[in-house]
């Protein structure tokens, strides 16, 4: 329904990073997700953590059961 893309982080852009996050998430029934965790970190924590708050912030379509899945979040700096 909703895939909420990351903000990028001020530090993040003040300092020029850039980074690739693999996030694991579970959604519920009503296609929200009900818990997210970092698979794959990019190093950087304020982009991490950007790219969790993005992945709690999302919802999906409704579905049978419960489900897990990774989504990848990548943050780069415009050129």
């Amino acid at each position: 329904k909703k895939c909420i893309k990351p903000n990028y982080p001020r530090t993040a852009l003040k300092r020029s990073q850039e980074g690739y996050v693999l996030v694991e998430l579970t959604v519920n029934t009503l296609g929200r997700v009900t818990s997210a965790r970092i698979v794959k970190t990019s190093g950087i924590k304020s982009i991490d953590n950007a790219a969790i708050t993005a992945a709690k912030n999302s919802t999906f379509m409704s579905i049978t059961r419960n489900t897990k899945f990774t989504i990848a979040y990548e943050l780069k700096m415009s050129r």
